[in-house]
């Protein structure tokens, strides 16, 4: 159990020092260990770490400059982690996870331009966001389907979702 929490605090260390793909090796050795020994909790907040440092992996490779462009192997492999993650936090059965993973998957829909499958987890995770009461992801999802439209060229449809957004912070986020 230690050597885990050890491995974890080590991923931890190197994504917040700006080196990711040491994040990864360590926070996967992590993973490993905490299934190995029945954590899934903790299987869970490290896929998160996992997911955190494969999209500063995949960044640092560029994204795809327009919709039907191939991503490249380090966004797929993000797209897994994150879905490894939602996986795991349904398992779990617990919401605000389900709703951050479904975040971390729908990011990479977006960057990734695959608009019909980032309005498909749209439609999924807002109304799972207000049912948490979990009022910061349910900015980030408006935020999330603004950037969908603008990636879909219907900049006009951007305006109120990022406008919901903006009233959700002001208003409710503190």
């Amino acid at each position: 159990k230690g050597e885990a929490d050890a491995l974890s605090m080590l991923a931890e260390v190197y994504l917040y020092r700006g080196s990711a793909m040491k994040c990864l090796g360590y926070a996967k050795e992590a993973r490993d260990l905490f299934r190995d020994t029945k954590q899934p909790v903790k299987e869970l907040e490290e896929l998160f770490i996992m997911t955190k440092a494969s999209f500063w992996v995949a960044n640092e490779g560029g994204v795809p400059e327009k919709k039907g462009q191939k991503p490249s192997p380090a966004w797929e492999e993000a797209l897994q982690i994150a879905r490894e993650a939602l996986s795991a936090a349904k398992n779990l059965g617990i919401k605000r996870s389900i709703v951050a993973a479904l975040f971390g998957v729908g990011q990479v829909y977006v960057i990734t331009r695959k608009p019909d499958e980032a309005a498909a987890l749209i439609a999924e995770a807002l109304p799972l966001a207000r049912e948490a009461k979990d009022d910061k992801a349910e900015a980030n999802f408006e935020v999330l389907t603004s950037q969908m439209h603008i990636m879909n060229g219907k900049d006009e449809q951007a305006v109120e979702p990022a406008r919901r957004a903006l009233d959700i912070f002001r208003e409710k986020v503190k």
